[in-house]
């Protein structure tokens, strides 16, 4: 490893594959490495959540912690279109909205990381 690369965060990228062909869809995703620094203080403020939920007795939605792993991991995107072809510019609110909108899509950027 080079001296200038430590430090730097670990960014990993998948390519969102159609669930039911396995076909390229050309819609890409960046997500910190749960091994990185960023991905390990994201990992252990959920599970603060997990733990702060158990000693109140509450219900843990896992979906919900799902959802905000993905999002606290979240880099970038491209190759999204809205339904009129046009590229949606990459947010983290409208990479909220893709994962909420599919669940095929949610699933596979959980499985990634």
């Amino acid at each position: 490893m080079k001296l200038s690369n430590i430090g730097k965060p670990v960014i990993l990228e998948m390519e969102f594959l159609d669930p039911y062909t396995d076909e390229k869809t050309g819609v890409f995703v960046k997500f910190h490495s749960l091994k990185s620094r960023h991905g390990k203080e994201s990992l252990h403020a959920i599970q603060l959540k997990i733990i702060e939920a158990r000693e109140k007795n509450e219900d843990i939605d896992n979906s919900v912690l799902n959802r905000e792993l993905l999002l606290s991991l979240f880099d970038s995107f491209r190759g999204l279109e809205d339904e009129n072809g046009k590229a949606i510019k990459s947010s983290k609110k409208a990479f909220e909205d893709a994962i909420n909108e599919s669940l095929e899509f949610s699933n596979a950027c959980l499985v990634f990381v």
